[in-house]
């Protein structure tokens, strides 16, 4: 009868403990208590109401980092969104932001999916990758039986993650946090947060680093669906591989992806480049920007 009491009482206390985590992170300020910009950048898209964008931009940090609503904006004339989130949530989600951004907001008349080549490649279970940033977005803004089932069928992503919250949350990392304040000064940060657009405060790299992990065959399955279904709403769909380093030694094997995409991967200066050969410095950015603008472009003409 002990053991059985004593087992009960671990339960509810195990419960009560993932419950104060998902609480926490739902709270309105948790992205703002998470000191990395990429997560406050992900949380902006989904205060997106009524702005209905004429292109949406969705894709990876690639995107993220890489698209600037703004340029695109300039160079086309027409009102622009970034929703982008990082790998690991398009790796997990698939277009799960883009439908949620649908729910506010109309059409848009063009959607650029914009992935980063290793990305086609990344196997889909939150047991396979950093978890995090997924959950956070299936736990704040898609809650339903949907989430509480894949999240039970990955217990230990799912405990991992209310851990960190609930560290974020009464026991943060001063030093760590200190670091990203320091990079990223408020109005920095508060600008992106409100942009859905990032470039980190890095210089600019001068070589290319470790070639790229590619843990599965090329998937193209969840890219081709999503093509097809937003097209048979009218939308204009553009699926792009992210510009890469001219240095990248991968880049042959990323030949295999031009029957799925629009364009890419195109090969830039390494120099246009700061963090992980994938994120863009600002002069890179409006390149790709630019980039991104053409197609739009020649879209229209036609």
């Amino acid at each position: 009868m002990t053991t059985l009491l004593l087992l009960v009482a671990a339960l509810c206390v195990g419960v009560g403990v993932a419950y104060a985590g998902i609480l926490v992170a739902r709270s309105a300020g948790f992205p703002q208590r998470v000191f990395t910009p990429y997560n406050q950048v992900e949380n902006y898209p989904f205060s997106l109401n009524h702005e209905d964008c004429e292109i949406l931009i969705y894709g990876d940090s690639s995107a993220m980092t890489g698209v600037d609503p703004v340029r695109l904006e300039a160079l086309t004339h027409h009102k622009t969104c970034n929703i982008s989130q990082t790998q690991p949530t398009v790796v997990a989600t698939g277009t799960l932001a883009i439908d949620l951004y649908l729910k506010q907001n109309t059409l848009p008349k063009y959607l650029v999916i914009q992935l980063a080549p290793e990305t086609f490649y990344q196997p889909h279970g939150l047991d396979t990758l950093a978890g995090f940033d997924p959950i956070m977005l299936m736990l704040r803004h898609d809650p339903g039986h949907a989430t509480t089932k894949k999240l039970l069928q990955n217990p230990l992503p799912t405990l991992r993650f209310l851990s960190l919250a609930l560290q974020d949350r009464y026991w943060p990392n001063r030093a760590y946090e200190a670091s990203f304040l320091e990079l990223y000064k408020r109005p920095i940060a508060d600008y992106y947060s409100h942009s859905g657009f990032l470039t980190l405060p890095k210089p600019a790299e001068t070589a290319c680093g470790e070639p790229k992990p590619l843990g599965a065959p090329e998937d193209f399955g969840w890219i081709d669906e999503a093509r097809t279904r937003y097209s048979a709403m009218g939308v204009k769909v553009l699926v792009l591989a992210s510009p890469i380093p001219e240095c990248d030694s991968q880049r042959e094997i990323y030949r295999n992806l031009a029957p799925h995409v629009d364009g890419g991967p195109l090969t830039l200066p390494v120099g246009l480049f700061n963090d992980s050969d994938r994120h863009y410095t600002r002069e890179g950015s409006d390149t790709v920007s630019a980039m991104v603008a053409q197609k739009i472009l020649a879209l229209e003409a036609h």
